[in-house]
């Protein structure tokens, strides 16, 4: 999990930082971390592996989760279908034999016939969905799910 870090002075910064990895680490989980604090000592990114969201951080500090930028293709359709946006059914056999789901058919058939036919053999090969791939974006749009709802998709997915 990736997670943008803010705080108004390196202080505060450093003494989230701190919180965090008490928190993290009172529950007995190690995780990997790495910590890279950006040139102006005010934000960081933390890439952990632990999937624990901070909740004890000093007031002054924000700290919000970074949408990633790809997931696996089981991670992909399993938030799909978590988020019911398609069966689990639906997901198993997307994920197993790259059967595509009933909910992608309406915006597959408005493409052209040669576009079609690109999209299906880009989305049944798939092994991995970016957040911002066309494909991703045309699959997510066709179904209606605004951004705020794939960056949804794409957090969820990241915690599987």
């Amino acid at each position: 999990m990736n997670l943008q870090i803010s705080a108004p002075d390196n202080a505060t910064l450093q003494a989230a930082y701190a919180a965090i990895r008490q928190q993290q680490y009172a529950g007995g989980a190690l995780a990997v971390w790495n910590l890279v604090v950006a040139d102006d000592g005010l934000s960081a990114t933390l890439d952990t592996t632990s999937a624990v969201v901070p909740t004890n951080l000093p007031a002054a500090a924000v700290c919000t989760r970074i949408v990633p930028a790809s997931v696996s293709d089981v991670q992909f359709f399993q938030a799909l279908a978590l988020l019911s946006i398609i069966t689990q059914d639906e997901a198993l056999a997307a994920a197993g034999s790259g059967a595509i789901p009933a909910v992608f058919a309406p915006g597959l058939a408005k493409l052209p016939p040669d576009e079609q036919f690109a999209v299906k053999m880009r989305l049944v090969g798939a092994t991995s969905f970016g957040r911002n791939d066309q494909m991703t974006l045309d699959l997510l749009s066709a179904i209606g799910a605004p951004a705020a709802q794939a960056d949804q998709v794409f957090l969820l997915a990241e915690t599987l």
